[in-house]
Formats: C-alpha cells, structure tokens, sequence
C-alpha cells in the first residue's frame, strides 16, 4: 500500500482542535530489505488536532518499511477534518469523519477508504441545500428632475367595413327509407357420432447424442451469472487464448501504455532506476472498472525480489506503482505481467 524509505515518514493532522477526544490511529509494518524480511511491529496513539503527529516511521538505513495496515478511528462525539500525509505532503484527504467512522486500508486491498461504524464504505454525499438569499441592498436616492415626456405620434384612419354578404337557403332533408324485414332463423342440425379413435403409432428412434465439447456446442450465450461456486477439478479457473496481448513502453519508464486486455504483458523502457526509486506510468484498458482488482507482477528471475509494485484502479484505466526495493540502481526493461479481476462492492 505504502512503502517508506530511510527518509520519509507518514503523519496525521487535524483542521483544528476536536470537541473531547482526538482520533486514534493504529498503524502495522513489517521491514524488509534485499535479504528478506528484517522485522515487523505497530505503531499506535491519538492525534494531537492542528499539530501533525508520526504514525509510521522511518526505517533504519538499507531496509524498507512497508504499511501493511492502517485504522483512524474518530471517537470523538463530533466530526473530524483529518489528513493523512507522506513527507509533509497530503496523500489522502483532508476528510470529514463522522463520530464512530474509521479511515482504514491493508496491503494490497485497493488504497485508504473511510467506513461507518457498521463497515459499510463511505462515498462522496449528496450535495447540501442552498443558503438563503442574502438580504436586498437599499435603493438608490430617487431623482428630483423628472425626465421630459415624449410627443405622442398620430393615429391613423380606419379603413371602412365591407358589407356583409346574404347567408344561403339551407336546402331540405330527403325522406328515411323503409327499414326491410328480418329473415327467419333456420334450424339448427343434429350433432354427428363422434368416430373410433385410431392406434397409436410406432415410437421414432432415439437421436444422436450432443457434442461433449463445449467448443462444438453453437448459439452459445456471451457471458454466465452463478448463484453457487465455480470450481475445477484440474484444468484451472482463467482466461483463454484471445484475452491477452502484450504492450511496451516507448520514450521512458513514466511512459502510459494501452492494452484493452483482461490480462498480458507489459515491458517497462530500459533505464537507470535507483535505489527507493518510484515511477509511475498508467495503463489505459477499458476492460478496467474502478472497483476491480487489478494483478500486476515481476515476470523475471533476473532482479527478481527487486521491485515493489501497487496499484490503483480507474474507470477505464489504472495506475501502476514500481519502486526499486534493492540498494543499489538497475538497469533493464522490467517484464510485467497483469490479470484483471472483476469485483463489485455491493
């Protein structure tokens, strides 16, 4: 989610001062470093209002810190302005939190969200009524000076009404013809004898049975809905020949790619990134909604451990976070690989 080097540090400041009670925070960490993890912990106490307060850190030289959670909890009986901030600078917020809210976020769970006292995730409100209307300026002195009346134009004659003309006879109505008489009814006959019902035919033979390959059954639907788990007893759960592709950077390794793939590769610009170095580059993929989950990886042996990699999604697009976890600078084309996963959040 968030990984510091020897130098940052990640803080938290209120707009002001609180009611009671300032929020509390809980940050977890683990450390690690080109051999491994190097060890792990919490970080934990109340906000201090307009002051910012250290909630994770910086970590020894040559290891990283990586957050692994993060919980803000507004116990306060009224709201809280917070900001979370990296370095001094804000990565998230400020944001209201309603008494009893908690900001919260874990490794590889999509980024900080703020959630109610029940769980439920907290989106951007409907818009507040508008304000009254200010009250009405007073009105300027009047003038003593009436202005001079303009000179009234002529009217012009009427023109004179034509006659009217004689209305015509109206002419007279023909006579009703006689109405002709009914005919009489004829009887109704008898009903016949029903027949002898025949035998039954000959039962048809059985036909062919249908193909066991799915790939010969036609008029197949597009897309399926399961109420019940989908699972596999050999061949796997993924994507088939067709749902991938394969994309590369051009100028340099901030270059944005687009691949409209549920999954492929991807192969950064070879360059020079140094040690703790973040860049950042976006993947344009229309397959992508903002609540899936998107899987991105270092594909190589070589340099392998090396790279940290996060992610944020986008309606359309994602962000995609490479940081050179080692101590010392690398030069390569890094190969990537990524899978979208759907996800909804209702």
């Amino acid at each position: 989610m968030i990984t510091l080097g020897s130098s940052d540090s990640l803080s938290i400041v209120l707009s002001g001062s609180v009611t009671l009670t300032n929020p509390t925070f809980a940050a977890s960490y683990f450390d690690a470093n080109a051999s491994g993890v190097a060890g792990e912990g919490v970080q934990s106490g109340p906000a201090n209002g307009a002051v910012p307060v250290t909630i994770l850190s910086s970590p020894t030289s040559g290891n990283f810190r990586h957050l692994a959670s993060l919980f803000v909890n507004n116990i306060d009986s009224a709201p809280a302005t917070v900001t979370i901030r990296l370095n001094g600078l804000a990565i998230f917020g400020p944001v209201v939190i309603a008494s009893g809210d908690t900001i919260m976020g874990e490794r590889g769970g999509g980024g900080l969200r703020v959630t109610t006292s029940s769980g439920a995730v907290k989106g951007v409100g409907p818009a507040g009524p508008i304000g009254p209307t200010g009250a009405t300026g007073s009105t300027g002195a009047a003038s003593t000076v009436p202005g001079p009346i303009g000179p009234t134009g002529p009217t012009g004659a009427a023109g004179p009404a034509g006659t009217k003309g004689d209305t015509g006879a109206a002419g007279s109505d023909g006579a009703t013809g006689p109405q002709g008489p009914q005919g009489i009814q004829g009887a109704q006959g008898a009903t016949g004898s029903a027949g002898t019902q025949g035998i039954q035919g000959i039962q048809g033979a059985t036909g062919p049975a249908g193909p066991t390959d799915w790939t010969l059954i036609t008029n197949k639907p597009t897309s399926y809905a399961f109420t019940g788990a989908v699972t596999s007893s050999g061949g796997g759960i993924g994507y088939a020949t067709g749902a991938g592709g394969t994309v590369s950077q051009g100028s340099s390794r901030t270059t944005g790619v687009t691949l409209s793939k549920l999954c492929g590769n991807i192969t950064m610009f070879s360059a020079a990134q140094a040690a703790d170095a973040l860049v950042t580059f976006t993947l344009t993929n229309t397959l992508i909604a903002a609540t899936d989950f998107l899987a991105v990886q270092h594909i190589s042996a070589t340099n392998g451990g090396a790279w940290g990699i996060s992610v944020v999604c986008g309606s359309g697009s994602a962000t995609i976070n490479v940081r050179n976890v080692s101590n010392a600078s690398i030069t390569e084309a890094t190969p990537l690989r990524f899978a979208v996963i759907k996800a909804v959040t209702s």
